[in-house]
């Protein structure tokens, strides 16, 4: 199986300005007040950012409004004036009651910190690549190193393309400065243990990037555990270890992911995307993406189709 079947629910926008890989994005989405002469109610939920994936770090900030933020099953509540970080390769998404203006700063972690400066990179950069939401964090105005990152990532929100392209070494360096802070008081705790289990991520890596690819396919647990030679019960208990989730979860992760960029880009039935994605049962697919989405595929195919009306 090629690796285009997994970029079919990896996020396709290019995170780069002109050949630094490094993306800043400004968003307003606009609530009107009423449709077609009805009031829009004030509880209902408005989608402001798609849900997606990509192997670049992300910091992302609201400026107006407010957002609730979902990393993988969990949500944050994202006031004005507040942010989070979305460790690489975590699905996320956001919605809104009412308008939110909203930045986000996406980064190459290969940038920030090269592989080739090998003890510094696994030191602070390594364990985050991992993908568990665990590294995940919000910031607001209550913390003094919240409010020292949240200044930062507001000068790197004011460059435009081209001036990141012409201040590359800047912010760059505005970026690393963020990142030691942190790790200093927040990724830190954590690295430990991941530095000791460093062999396992790697051993396990073969059978993550099998489910991603063949996740379509009908996958059984002896399968996923003989691709790394290990038992039902080891494959298990490490794997969740390391993602916070079990290997079958997991395959319903990306099954869901996958199924949402088709709800999403094309008219497809419901019924025959299931199908594409690996769901035998209509009725599972429905339960399983509203499990992780919070919305059944219907309704986030009508969501989704509200962003373009209005996104400005």
């Amino acid at each position: 199986m090629s690796t285009q079947k997994k970029d079919q629910y990896r996020e396709t926008v290019p995170h780069k300005s002109h050949f630094v890989p490094v993306s800043v994005h400004t968003t307003k989405i606009e609530i009107p007040t009423e449709t077609d002469g009805v009031a829009v109610l004030p509880e209902k939920n408005f989608p402001a950012l798609y849900l997606h994936w990509h192997p670049e770090l992300e910091f992302f900030y609201v400026e107006e409004g407010e957002v609730e933020f979902f990393i993988e099953n969990h949500a944050f509540l994202l006031k004005k004036g507040d942010g989070i970080f979305v460790p690489p390769k975590l699905m996320h998404w956001a919605r809104t009651k009412g308008t939110v203006l909203f930045h986000a700063a996406v980064a190459d972690p290969l940038w920030l910190i090269s592989p080739h400066n090998s003890e510094c990179f696994q030191k602070y950069m390594y364990p985050v690549c991992s993908g568990s939401w665990k590294y995940a964090v919000t910031f607001t105005s209550e913390k003094n190193w919240h409010k020292e990152i949240l200044t930062q990532l507001k000068f790197i929100f004011s460059m435009d393309e081209e001036k990141i392209a012409a201040k590359e070494l800047l912010i760059q360096g505005t970026f690393l400065m963020i990142w030691q802070k942190l790790y200093d008081h927040h990724l830190k705790s954590f690295y430990p243990d991941a530095k000791k289990r460093r062999p396992q991520l790697e051993y396990l890596q073969k059978s993550v990037s099998y489910i991603e690819t063949h996740y379509m396919e009908d996958l059984t647990l002896e399968e996923l555990a003989s691709l790394v030679h290990l038992s039902r019960g080891q494959f298990c208990r490490l794997f969740q270890a390391w993602t916070g989730m079990t290997p079958f979860c997991y395959l319903n992760r990306c099954r869901v992911l996958n199924s949402s960029q088709m709800l999403a880009r094309s008219s497809k039935k419901i019924s025959e995307i299931a199908s594409l994605c690996g769901f035998n049962s209509i009725s599972y697919f429905n339960r399983t993406f509203l499990k992780i989405t919070g919305m059944t595929p219907s309704a986030y195919r009508k969501e989704m189709s509200l962003i373009q009306n209005y996104e400005i």
